[in-house]
Formats: structure tokens, sequence, C-alpha cells
């Protein structure tokens, strides 16, 4: 049963590690566009379409937190703000014997 406990475990790092890549990486472009519209050699149409891409960007950052799940679980947004925290039996691991 603990090896099944620490399989678990694993995953659910696992899964919250891959969502929190997915993050970064966006973050990371959201990072190279503030930079290009401060430098100052952009027009103010421009900065709106960086700040367009800005928008959809953190649309995405939104939906990855939103579909983030390991056995139910929201990861990374607070939907499951409302439910308690949940004992590992709840979450399929049971006690080692």
């Amino acid at each position: 049963q603990a090896s099944r406990n620490t399989s678990k475990a694993i995953n659910f790092i696992q899964t919250t590690e891959g969502n929190l890549n997915e993050v970064e990486k966006v973050l990371v472009r959201m990072k190279e566009l503030a930079v290009q519209s401060g430098n100052g050699t952009y027009s103010d149409a421009d900065r709106g379409s960086i700040q367009i891409e800005i928008e959809q960007l953190t649309d995405e950052i939104n939906r990855i937190a939103d579909q983030a799940q390991y056995n139910q679980m929201h990861m990374l947004s607070n939907k499951s703000a409302s439910q308690n925290v949940r004992t590992a039996e709840e979450l399929g691991m049971q006690p080692a014997k």
C-alpha cells in the first residue's frame, strides 16, 4: 500500500509540475512582450497589439489553471476552495499496513 501511495503522490507532483511548466512558458512570453513594449521603439498600434497578446496569454494561464486537476481536485485554481481539505483516503491513498 505504501508503494501505491507513493506512486499516487509522485503522479500528483508530476501533474502539478507539468502544468506549472506550461504556465512558466506563457509567463516567459509575457515578459518578452513587456520588455518589447517598454523599449520605446514601438508605436501605439504596436503596443496595442502587444496588449492583445498579453490578454490572450493571461486567458491561457487561466485555462491551464482551470483544467489542472488530479483526482477531481483543482491544483492551480481556487475552484476547490469551497471544498474541505482532502484526506489521503479521499485522494485515493490507503493507510500502510
